[in-house]
């Protein structure tokens, strides 16, 4: 039954955002209405991570969340990590959806839309955070590789 009404969430979740164009909206909206109830397992960011062809030997911070997700279409790995007492999504792209930075904003999110090796990376914090997003955004980009086989 629980699963019933997950898939329903994610179903619906699903449709709202493949209707939408702009990257940053489609973003946005997706960390909006996400659920974080899984329990990381060991093993599970790797192959998450494997999913979109990226891979981080040791990202900064600790690593709560970690989900495959579908974005407008797009298989993307949805990362959430504790950093300095405050939580940082990130979410990894492998299609590129931007060729150029975009900063990001809405009533509870701020961040960055960077291009990466492995096609784009969103760095998204919430908006009291007191850190520089911008400059988290860069030490991700840093530590997440696009994985060669």
């Amino acid at each position: 039954m629980a699963a019933s009404f997950f898939a329903v969430v994610i179903g619906v979740a699903y449709l709202q955002f493949g209707a939408q164009s702009d990257p940053e909206q489609v973003l946005l909206s997706h960390v909006d209405h996400e659920l974080h109830v899984d329990e990381l397992k060991p093993g599970h960011l790797q192959h998450v991570m494997y999913s979109v062809n990226a891979q981080a030997s040791d990202l900064p911070g600790e690593v709560i969340y970690a989900s495959n997700c579908v974005i407008d279409g797009e298989l993307v790995a949805h990362i959430v990590v504790r950093d300095k007492a405050h939580e940082l999504t990130l979410l990894l792209i492998p299609q590129p959806m931007l060729n150029h930075e975009v900063t990001v904003q809405n009533a509870r999110w701020r961040g960055v839309i960077k291009p990466h090796a492995m096609g784009n990376i969103a760095v998204l914090s919430g908006t009291d955070y007191p850190g520089n997003v911008e400059s988290d955004a860069i030490r991700y980009s840093q530590a997440i590789k696009r994985r060669t086989i």
